[in-house]
């Protein structure tokens, strides 16, 4: 899994986003996935 979210960091800053877009990104995916796992517990 660490080398998986390795690669898609990578690919995030080869796509043009800096350290602080790709950490909001994955902080508000993070988010919809922990709102969704709530959801179905």
């Amino acid at each position: 899994l660490r080398r998986s979210l390795a690669r898609w960091i990578h690919s995030a800053y080869e796509a043009g986003l800096d350290g602080e877009s790709v950490l909001a990104l994955f902080m508000s995916t993070f988010q919809n996935a922990q709102d969704q796992k709530d959801e179905t517990a």
